[in-house]
């Protein structure tokens, strides 16, 4: 009667993403996977990322999960290879900004220069939509990668070989260090993070983006189902990220940082 339903969304995303956010910050606090610096930063991206689109905050919600879970994995072996090593994570506001912070900007960043809501990935009417896009996606898929790679690569039953210098093996835990196993779960981590984006993007029937910026719903049928088989490449993207994530982490961990053992 007179407002459609439509206008309203807008409106009901943002509680939606209120009770989301509240719900994960307090759960991560009460699972010991955040600390409350962590607690109040993880509300703050949550919220802006599920009240922009579900897509970007859903994203946010798999590869925190993930990461939680991969924490939690060989928790007693980790905790004897590394002195300050925590229970469940208790990630402080630092670490949950550091991998969630650049996105959430480039969320923010999408939606005021589109003047819309999220859409499929679509660089012919958009260019700088389907770059922004792939970049939050992209930085999702790195951090996933080097997360993933951390929490199993250690638990890896084969030593880890130094990315500096390949033929030497090091101790489990060392910075630099590599595994076939801590790099196959990079490469498996950007795949789900990738088909995870792609996902999200069919169930929420996200279209295309007009010329103008503005996602464009008349599109026909056939017109949707073409551009969403198009999707399929960022699940590649999300894979090569997430691999190019642990190796960064490695490069940047053998050069920059020490590794002190008992001895």
């Amino acid at each position: 009667m007179g407002i459609e339903l439509a206008q309203w969304w807008p409106l009901g995303r943002w509680g939606v993403a209120l009770v989301i956010a509240s719900y994960m910050s307090v759960s991560g606090l009460k699972k010991k996977s955040l600390n409350r610096s962590g607690a109040m930063a993880a509300f703050f991206v949550g919220l802006v990322s599920l009240g922009l689109s579900l897509r970007f905050g859903l994203t946010l919600i798999l590869f925190y999960k993930s990461s939680s879970i991969l924490t939690k994995v060989g928790f007693e072996r980790k905790a004897k290879l590394t002195d300050d090593y925590k229970e469940g994570g208790q990630r402080g506001a630092a670490q949950v900004l550091s991998c969630s912070l650049f996105a959430t900007i480039l969320a923010v960043y999408h939606t005021v220069v589109t003047g819309a809501g999220d859409s499929l990935v679509d660089f012919e009417p958009d260019p700088l939509a389907g770059a922004l896009l792939c970049a939050y996606l992209g930085f999702y898929a790195c951090c996933a990668g080097d997360t993933w790679s951390s929490e199993l690569g250690v638990l890896s039953k084969t030593p880890p070989r130094l990315i500096t210098k390949p033929w030497k093996t090091v101790p489990p835990g060392t910075n630099g260090g590599m595994s076939l196993m801590g790099t196959v779960a990079s490469a498996a981590a950007g795949v789900v993070m990738g088909a995870g984006f792609v996902c999200f993007g069919w169930v929420f029937r996200l279209s295309p983006p007009s010329p103008a910026g503005h996602s464009s719903p008349s599109s026909s049928s056939s017109s949707s189902s073409s551009s969403s088989s198009s999707q399929l490449p960022l699940v590649l993207l999300g894979g090569v990220s997430g691999l190019a994530g642990s190796i960064l982490d490695s490069l940047m961990g053998a050069v920059l940082q020490a590794s002190y053992f008992d001895t």
